[in-house]
Parts: C-alpha cells; sequence; structure tokens
C-alpha cells in the first residue's frame, strides 16, 4: 500500500464497490509526498495546532470538479440502487447499535469483527454472530435474511458496527493533517494495514484505498462525518467537500461520482484505521 501515487489524468472515476472502472487509479500513498498546487484542498483542516469544535463550515464546491452524490450506479438491478444501498445500511445501523450500546454482544467478538483482517474467517465469523445474537434487539427477525447472502461479509454490516464503535468508544475523535502527515504515523498504518487487508476483494480494496487517500488530505472533514449524527444535507456537504478537497486521490478527475451510503462506510473505516495508527494502539475498543 506504500506505492507513490502518479496522479494521472481521468476523465471520470466512478467511486462504487464493484465499479472496474477504478483499477485505472493507481495505488494510493500513505507515504509523505507532495501535492500538486492545484489539488491542495480548501484549508479546512490545514492547521496543526487549533482545531474548532463544533461543526465546521463546509466550503463550497470545487469549480473545477463535479461531485455527483446519489447516482444509481447498478443498471437495472433494483436491490443494487442508490435508495436499496441505503435501506441496508439502515437496517445494518439497528443492529450495530444494540451490539454496541446494549452490549449483548463479547467485546472480544466486537474487536474481532471491526479490528480483524475484514473477509478473514475470525472477522466474517464475529460479524456473523453479532448479527445473529443483536437481530431480536433490532426488533425485526426479517432483518438476519435481509442481506443473508452476505452474512458476514456485508459491507454495511461491517461499516455500521465501525461507525458505531466510534461514536461510542471515541466520541471526540479528530483526526488532523498534523496526524495523517506524521511519517511516524504513516509507518504504523502501512505495517498494520498492507497484511490487515490481504483478505479484501479487489474491488473493495481498490475503493479503501482512495477513502485512506482522501481521509489523509481531509481528516478532519472524514472524522467528522464517519462520527457526527448529520442530516443527509450536511451529509452531502461533507461528502462533497472531502471530494474536492481530496481531487488526487482521483486522478484530479473532473468528475467524481459516488454512492453515498458506501462512501461514508469506506470513509468510516479509513478514519478508524487512521486513528489507531496515529494513537499507537491496536484498537479503539476498550476492554469491557
Amino acid at each position: 500500500m506504500a506505492t507513490t501515487f502518479r496522479g494521472e489524468r481521468l476523465g471520470t472515476i466512478m467511486l462504487a464497490c464493484f465499479m472496474t472502472v477504478m483499477a485505472a487509479v493507481p495505488s494510493v500513498a500513505q507515504d509523505r509526498m507532495v501535492e500538486p498546487q492545484a489539488s491542495r484542498a480548501p484549508d479546512v483542516d490545514a492547521s496543526d495546532e487549533i482545531v474548532v469544535e463544533g461543526l465546521l463550515e463546509v466550503p463550497g464546491a470545487n469549480p473545477n470538479t463535479t461531485a455527483s452524490r446519489g447516482r444509481d450506479l447498478s443498471g437495472s438491478n433494483p436491490q443494487e440502487t442508490v435508495i436499496a444501498n441505503r435501506r441496508k445500511y439502515e437496517f445494518s445501523e439497528r443492529i450495530a447499535k444494540c451490539a454496541v450500546r446494549a452490549r449483548l454482544s463479547k467485546i472480544s467478538q466486537l474487536r474481532a469483527a471491526v479490528d480483524g483482517p475484514p473477509n478473514g474467517s475470525t472477522q466474517v465469523f464475529a460479524q456473523q454472530r453479532i448479527k445473529q445474537i443483536n437481530v431480536t434487539c433490532s426488533e425485526s427477525s426479517a432483518l438476519l435474511s435481509f442481506s443473508d447472502e452476505l452474512l458476514g461479509r456485508s459491507i454495511y454490516d461491517r461499516g455500521a458496527l465501525m461507525i458505531e464503535a466510534m461514536k461510542a468508544f471515541t466520541p471526540n475523535l479528530r483526526l488532523t493533517r498534523a496526524d495523517t502527515d506524521n511519517p511516524v504515523v504513516q509507518a504504523r498504518f502501512n505495517v498494520r494495514e498492507t497484511p490487515r487487508n490481504r483478505y479484501r476483494l479487489p474491488a473493495d480494496y481498490r475503493y479503501f484505498e482512495v477513502a485512506v487517500c482522501m481521509v489523509r488530505l481531509q481528516p478532519v472533514l472524514s472524522s467528522r462525518l464517519a462520527t457526527t449524527d448529520l442530516t443527509p444535507t450536511q451529509i452531502g456537504r461533507f461528502e462533497d467537500a472531502i471530494v474536492n478537497g481530496a481531487q488526487i486521490c482521483v486522478g484530479d478527475a473532473k468528475t467524481v461520482s459516488f454512492d453515498p451510503t458506501q462512501f461514508r462506510l469506506y470513509i468510516a473505516d479509513a478514519v478508524y484505521r487512521w486513528a489507531v495508527a496515529a494513537q499507537g494502539v491496536e484498537t479503539l475498543i476498550p476492554d469491557a
């Protein structure tokens, strides 16, 4: 994962889990690198010393980039539409809230699901058990079979657990460029994440790498998006601002289209991993 981003210009990048066009995006670097001046983000998180609490005033759209949210990237399959993806996450979120806040699951299971290698046998089993144990708490047994074909492997379940864990255990989590630009933190990130992500599917891995790059460049906005309860309008503004402020991560593309639900899940995943590296710990989930 510690390869140099070359910054080729691409026409349009589709940020969706199974869009093969993402194969054209070079691997994202976590190493310190010099960014072209044209792709610098608005200076919303440049300060290493002062972090303003509360919701930031999100900058307006970059006139050089069009960020398109809510686009149906699935063709004719209704279960892969943007609306269906949002519903999947809403169901997963209900179960995750039960798992994290009601503490019906063992802390060891939650850690295995959140911190384990994605798609590794231990991670898959833990994620599956958490869903099975907490489905009654969610007040809908139908949720167990909603994504049955992905039971234990759903990115929505995994992402929801990640987000709820950060809200519960690190509610004041804030990353800054001082964290993500720190060579020591970057080295920790690469050492841990390279072997940890060996079981990800190729498209999943590419999307994660793009998210890692975006969080590195826009850590303040990204951590707010991942850990703050926002209205749909606020979520949209944060997502657009992150994309517009991290154009280099998508080859300085003029048009960037993405599924908003999936985008937030991957940003949250990358925020969690950067936070672990910044704090020099193995997990953000404390002992019971």
